[in-house]
């Protein structure tokens, strides 16, 4: 059974079973098949659905798109085994089978089991047997063994790392190839790497984050000195061990620096958008400090639990790198108590867009980083400077000892009125600042605003005291209180801002799958123009905006195409309505196929598809007659006038549909010396019963139709016989214009209905019931889905029209499938309402006939 593998995010490690029962939901949305915790993807971000015995992938018009193997999807992907799925921070692996790398020998190793899968490869672990030691055994993906391009990239990333000897870069054993499989080995490091404990724990507490910045600092210094630039330093390639220490690992796009230090990007620009230095992202020369930068980006990350920048897609986030500046704040992120103010200090400078202010080399930034290690300790609570500390003190002295009065030079066991108000605008101020620094798309805002509203309380109380001196404290605190509250209500049009957001795109995937379904582009533009009125200035506004333009777009230009088709159409088609008059299907089939195939799905091309059946069926007819022409002309031993019959009907009549008719005639002509007896006339009955057959299957009467009149050229029928199943053929056809022009029908809310396939049963409490589909939810808030009438089984698809209360000549349809399907008790309801129907004597002429009768 197919299964995803969550490899980065917020949910790596967890894994979902993947049947083949209709679509799957993946997004934020708690409801969704496959529910991420990922805070940059949408409630309904993409759906994986199973359809033509595959699985497809598309996105629901979300926010930040997705990305199939690093490419962007913007159209139904079929998904292929080991494809990696990229939405938000997050990305998720498709397996189709178990890897069939796991228990076999590669390498002189062992493959024990899969760890992850990166952008050009597959690592796995594994033990060396000649050591008998434990390796991570890299393979390169695939689709890139085709390009010796990414070739020669995973060799390089191996003989760079090679050529590396450190504590704090991960060593490369050996590279090889055996048949097909590029790989590597190199130390297996067992504890995962930073992204994963993000992935797992969120933002890391401050020690741990240092320490890991430290590590890695230490290790690019050596790499700095080799003259190696890494050009990818993120979380995910800072390896670990249980032990705590830290490896940089992936050097496949690291480069050599030249004398002066500096690495050109003539090549191309390379990096992950998350954390890519601005200069690099530009395609400048870059040096060691483009790396200082990524990890800057990776520590801030750690710190908050964030990536610096958000955008809607790779491109978008790249340009936030590219345009800020000045460094992010992490204070905007996580409350100031969390990261003190030095170590927010050294992270900005790490991230400047300036790499002239950020620090020189790793080698001064691994110091900084050992500075704050010994401030700040392992289980310390992120310990305030002295001088805070200090003053925080002299706040206790003032509010519990000794108040000095400066008229009188003495000490006073009582404060003054100034002093009151000081002290309570020094409990104040640090409220404050607390709230303020509670913002976040996760804060209980009515609780702030509750919070907020008892201080603006007490601020008013303070200042209808009036007390001389105090003015500047009060204005400092009332500052403060605008502040927090300006961020509240900030945070709280935010969140309405993506409510709105979120109500306009799911309405937007609701119409672009209406859409699929059969509505053409007139009927498309009214609602999606409803949702520009009432979700403006919204991503999906936009979307539905641009849709509409380019609908508009194509109404024209299918105006266009239609008035040209017309016009081309209507000579043709007066030519062959003339050769059709004369009976010469051949000639009027050779002038309708001389309409040019620029024209298809044009009006004129479906009257030229109208015009082909006319032209079959008259040939069909012509033929038949010739038949019983010739077949008296050969019982009267006149086998030269048959033969002339049949060259004069070929040379009007013959085409693809008549074929067979040449065939058999021509058979009759050449053995009638032989025999002069005619072969005996065949049963009816077994044709009749295989188009009902294919109309019962497939829920279509044209089908059906092409089923009995083929099977009418392969034996010999009576005159009689002849028209019954013309009969049969036209209620076909009948049945089909019934069936396109049904209204949609919406079934009432019915908890225990199921839809059935041939391979599923499907929970659909709520339907609707349209010409040539069944769409259906499975709860109120549910995808919309649906399913072709031709993919449910008979028996279901008339339970659901049964339901729907049929009348007229569709309700004695319905009857007659009830009839055929031995459900006669319900067809007999439905004859008893509408009365007699000719419709029902076709269900005698399926019943076998007697020698006599034939």
């Amino acid at each position: 059974m197919p299964r995803i593998v969550a490899e980065k995010g917020p949910d790596r490690g967890r894994s979902w079973s993947v049947r083949s029962d209709g679509t799957l939901l993946v997004g934020r949305d708690t409801s969704a098949q496959i529910s991420l915790r990922d805070e940059e993807i949408s409630r309904r971000h993409c759906q994986i659905e199973f359809r033509d015995s595959s699985w497809w992938i598309r996105d629901l018009e979300s926010t930040n798109g997705i990305q199939i193997n690093g490419e962007v999807a913007s159209d139904r992907v079929k998904l292929k085994h080991n494809d990696h799925i990229d939405l938000g921070v997050t990305r998720l692996t498709f397996l189709l089978e178990e890897d069939p790398l796991i228990g076999k020998t590669l390498g002189g190793c062992l493959v024990i089991a899969r760890i992850g899968r990166g952008g050009m490869g597959t690592v796995y672990q594994a033990r060396q047997i000649s050591l008998d030691r434990p390796v991570a055994l890299k393979v390169l993906s695939d689709k890139f063994t085709r390009d010796q391009s990414f070739i020669d990239m995973f060799i390089r990333e191996a003989r760079a790392a090679g050529l590396l000897s450190h504590p704090h870069i991960v060593q490369v054993y050996d590279v090889g190839r055996e048949g097909e499989l590029h790989y590597f080995t190199m130390e297996l490091m067992d504890g995962g790497s930073a992204e994963k404990r993000i992935d797992e724990s969120g933002a890391l507490p401050l020690y741990d984050a240092l320490d890991i910045a430290r590590q890695a600092a230490l290790g690019l210094d050596y790499a700095e000195k080799q003259g190696i630039v890494h050009r990818d330093i993120k979380p995910g390639n800072l390896m670990m061990t249980q032990g705590g220490v830290v490896k940089i690992g992936d050097l496949g796009i690291a480069r050599k620096a030249d004398s002066s230090g500096v690495v050109s990007q003539k090549e191309g620009v390379s990096g992950s958008p998350h954390y890519i230095a601005p200069e690099q992202a530009r395609g400048e020369a870059i040096d060691q400090r483009a790396d200082i930068y990524s990890l800057g980006a990776t520590l801030y990350h750690c710190l908050t639990g964030k990536t610096p920048y958000k955008g809607g897609g790779a491109r978008e986030v790249i340009l936030k790198h590219m345009n800020a500046t000045e460094a992010p704040d992490p204070w905007m992120i996580v409350p100031k108590s969390l990261i003190p103010a030095d170590v927010r200090s050294l992270l900005q400078r790490m991230m400047s867009p300036d790499k002239d202010r950020r620090q020189e080399n790793a080698q001064r930034l691994a110091q900084d980083l050992d500075h704050l290690m010994v401030r700040y300790p392992e289980g310390s609570r992120n310990k305030p400077p002295v001088p805070l500390v200090v003053a925080a003190f002299l706040v206790l002295l003032v509010g519990g000892a000794l108040f000095f009065n400066q008229d009188r030079g003495e000490y006073n066991d009582e404060p003054s009125p100034l002093q009151q108000i000081q002290i309570q605008i020094s409990q104040l101020k640090p409220e404050v600042e607390e709230i303020e620094s509670r913002v976040s798309s996760s804060a209980d805002l009515a609780q702030l605003l509750e919070d907020l509203d008892r201080i603006q309380l007490a601020i008013e109380k303070l200042e209808s005291k009036k007390v001389e001196g105090s003015e500047n404290d009060l204005k400092s605190l009332r500052e403060n209180y605008q502040r927090a509250l300006r961020a509240t209500h900030l945070e709280d049009e935010r969140r309405e801002e993506l409510e709105l957001e979120s109500q306009a795109r799911e309405l937007l995937a609701d119409l672009m799958m209406e859409s699929e379904v059969s509505k053409n582009s007139e009927d498309r533009i009214p609602p999606l123009e409803a949702l520009i009125a009432k979700y403006p200035d919204t991503r999906a506004s936009k979307m539905a905006g641009q849709t509409v333009e380019n609908l508009k777009s194509e109404i024209a230009e299918q105006k266009l195409r239609n008035q040209a088709a017309e016009r081309d159409w209507n000579t043709l088609r007066a030519r062959a309505e003339g050769w059709l008059r004369s009976e010469q299907p051949g000639r009027a089939r050779k002038e309708v196929l001389s309409l040019s195939d620029q024209h298809v799905d044009t009006e004129s091309w479906e009257e030229r598809e109208a015009m082909l059946l006319q032209i079959d069926q008259q040939a069909i007819d012509m033929w038949r007659q010739a038949r019983v022409e010739i077949r008296s002309l050969l019982e009267k031993n006149r086998k030269a006038e048959a033969n002339d019959r049949l060259n004069q009907v070929i040379s009007r009549a013959l085409i693809p549909a008549t074929t067979a008719f040449e065939e058999e005639l021509r058979k009759e002509i050449s053995t009638s010396q032989d025999s002069t007896q005619l072969p005996e006339f065949s049963q009816l009955s077994p044709v009749l019963i295989a188009g009902w057959n294919k109309w019962n299957d497939d829920f279509s009467g044209l089908e059906a139709a092409r089923v009995v009149r083929a099977s009418l050229l392969e034996n010999r029928y009576s005159a009689e016989d002849l028209k019954t199943a013309e009969r049969h053929t036209e209620s076909f056809e009948l049945f089909d214009r019934l069936l396109s022009q049904q209204p949609d029908v919406q079934l009432e809310f019915e908890s225990k209905r199921k839809i059935l396939t041939p391979t599923k049963e499907i929970s659909a409490p709520f339907a609707t019931l349209k010409g040539d589909r069944v769409i259906f939810r499975d709860s109120a808030q549910g995808l919309r889905r649906y399913l072709l009438w031709s993919e449910l089984t008979p028996q279901s698809r008339l339970d659901l029209w049964q339901e729907s209360a049929p009348k007229g000549e569709w309700a004695d349809f319905i009857a007659l499938l009830l009839e055929f399907n031995q459900r006669s008790a319900e067809a007999a309801g439905i004859w008893q309402q509408q009365g007699d129907s000719p419709l029902k004597a076709l269900l005698s002429d399926l019943k076998p006939q007697s020698r006599e009768d034939r």
